[in-house]
């Protein structure tokens, strides 16, 4: 049977080419779901000589699949994640595609994976940019990702890695602001950034939404708090003294960013010592809790923001006798029906659309990318059944907030989705 893109599909590629044609970059801002891999492979495909296809390690067999499903590219095409950007040999590439292009966002300086990417998209003709949360912190993300591409509206502030502060200093985007920060460092925010932004980049973009498109399940996010006094105590104590003494063990915290990590880890159960090494601390309550609410007959895919959490978890469950691992090709084959994994690794590049059981957070991440990006994994067009996503956190604690933070970069991302269309 001959592959044929779904008709919102064959839209966003009719409305990308022009631009692709007319600018030599484009960027497809579809919503997690919506086949930006598809709609890229074809553009691509329409474009004589080879292709780069840049992404993250775990989505290269998705890729791979995809491709093949298109009737195959051969020789054309080379799939490669972006820590091995650095180990690539062959050059002369006509098209690069970007996928999840916000890893290329960090500001004011580019980061060394913009930096290898500016390199090859500057001998490449055209540049296709996938994104579900472009920019989900800060318009001045926008910069870097363009700057990536040698292309876009910035181009006159030059190849630099002091292009950035030219930009925001000298085009009237304002003037850096002191804050303070916790433990009473000063950092210049550089987050105040006109709106003209929005406007710059739709020249650029073609948005499309998962209601547009017809999406009828969204993830229903149902917060959990738990109570869990020893975990606010120790919490408190490396916030107020640096060091906690457990088990004849030190765990340190020297700066604001240690303290806020440890803290957020002393909630799941686990913290690293001085040394490096996992010391389980013994307050479960968050534990104890997620396991009483697990049902027998229920599919379970729960996300941890920590390794030691997902092997505490793990041992949780084969001790109390329940299936689970942390394989997810062997998941989906039913081997075992509760999954523990990185949310930071499965954010991006992973379906879990068949799934009929629930999403758990067991920890939350910082970033309000993947964050964003966890909660559509069980989405696609023709789910019909309810998607609950549940995430757990210890009463007033460090992890309300960071939910609060993470939630509202949301609400950043899907304002930007208004802002640019075209």
């Amino acid at each position: 049977m001959e592959f044929k893109l779904r008709q919102h599909q064959q839209n966003a590629v009719d409305a990308a080419r022009p631009i692709l044609t007319d600018r030599g970059v484009v960027l497809l801002a579809l919503e997690m779901r919506l086949g930006k891999t598809l709609c890229a492979l074809q553009l691509a495909s329409e474009i004589e000589g080879n292709i780069l296809f840049v992404t993250k390690k775990a989505a290269i067999p998705s890729i791979l699949a995809d491709s093949e499903l298109m009737g195959g590219f051969g020789d054309r095409l080379t799939v490669c994640n972006y820590e091995g950007l650095h180990k690539l040999k062959f050059g002369g590439f006509s098209v690069v595609v970007l996928d999840e292009v916000h890893r290329l966002s960090a500001f004011p300086k580019p980061c060394k994976a913009a930096r290898l990417v500016r390199g090859i998209c500057a001998g490449a003709a055209k540049v296709v940019m996938l994104s579900g949360t472009p920019a989900i912190e800060s318009s001045s993300q926008w910069f870097n990702i363009f700057w990536a591409t040698a292309r876009g509206p910035w181009v006159a502030f030059g190849s630099g890695p002091m292009a950035f502060y030219k930009w925001f200093k000298g085009g009237g985007y304002g003037i850096p602001t002191p804050i303070r920060i916790s433990g009473g460092q000063e950092v210049e925010s550089y987050k105040r950034v006109s709106e003209v932004v929005a406007s710059e980049v739709a020249p650029y973009a073609v948005c499309m939404t998962q209601q547009e498109v017809g999406f009828k399940q969204r993830a229903q996010v149902v917060p959990h708090l738990i109570d869990d006094s020893r975990a606010l105590s120790l919490g408190d104590e490396i916030e107020r003294e640096g060091i906690l003494e457990i088990e004849d063990r030190a765990i340190v915290a020297e700066n604001p960013a240690a303290i806020l990590q440890k803290k957020a880890m002393i909630c799941g159960g686990t913290v690293l010592d001085d040394d490096g090494e996992v010391l389980r601390i013994g307050n479960r309550a968050k534990l104890d809790y997620m396991v009483e609410r697990l049902s027998e007959d229920r599919q379970y895919a729960i996300f941890t923001q920590y390794i030691a959490e997902r092997d505490l978890i793990l041992d949780e469950m084969h001790k109390i006798g329940r299936s689970a691992g942390d394989d997810m090709e062997a998941f989906k084959a039913g081997d075992f029906d509760i999954f523990v994994g990185s949310i930071k690794r499965y954010c991006e590049g992973v379906d879990l659309s068949w799934l009929d059981g629930a999403m758990v957070i067991y920890s939350l991440t910082f970033s309000g990318s993947t964050y964003s990006q966890i909660l559509d994994r069980m989405c696609n067009w023709e789910r019909r059944e309810p998607i609950k996503v549940h995430v757990l956190m210890v009463r007033g604690s460090v992890e309300e907030r960071i939910f609060d933070a993470v939630s509202s970069k949301q609400s950043f991302n899907e304002s930007f989705y208004k802002k640019a269309k075209r």
